[in-house]
């Protein structure tokens, strides 16, 4: 089965939206990060495209249940998935930082990695990269696509390379 994946960090879902349109039109299967939606406001993601069923998740649930919004939403990540494909999916993980889906004999990761400055950035890619060990190890012997928003400074030596030569190790891709 070929099949076109896309990936696009939308930096809020109303900016990005034209081009999320655009990407439904060439896509089978796009890989979005940074929608900025609030739980309530997941469906909007599937609402884009008729032919696509969305499965989402918000970065807001817990800044949600600490009372009144302040500042600007962000986070959340989603794939998109045309509707033919749904009858083989199944879902491995949905995170607010990673959504991973299984169709027939493929493992689709979309991962959005912190930036180096966040305050719990050891301990955010540490839980990433376990849970994406976790899902190659109960998915053996199948094709991986992963994709998303590594924030990676690749001028930069205090960036997360050395985790991410660690995790194309794991999906034993050259380095």
């Amino acid at each position: 089965m070929d099949l076109a994946v896309g990936t696009f960090n939308l930096y809020g879902l109303n900016q990005g939206l034209s081009m999320l349109a655009e990407l439904c039109q060439v896509c089978n299967i796009i890989f979005v990060q940074e929608h900025w939606l609030l739980p309530n406001d997941l469906e909007r993601l599937a609402a884009i495209d008729c032919r696509f069923t969305s499965i989402s998740s918000s970065a807001m649930e817990d800044t949600i249940g600490r009372g009144i919004l302040r500042g600007r939403p962000f986070g959340g990540v989603g794939i998109l998935v045309e509707n033919r494909l749904m009858h083989s999916l199944n879902i491995l993980a949905k995170l607010d930082r990673l959504i991973a889906i299984k169709l027939a004999d493929c493992v689709f990761i979309n991962v959005y990695f912190p930036v180096l400055n966040c305050a719990s950035y050891g301990d955010i890619m540490a839980e990433l990269i376990a849970i994406i060990e976790g899902i190659l190890s109960e998915n053996l012997g199948c094709n991986i696509i992963l994709g998303g928003d590594f924030n990676l400074e690749f001028c930069n030596e205090l960036s997360h390379i050395l985790t991410i030569k660690f995790l194309m190790t794991l999906l034993r891709l050259p380095s």
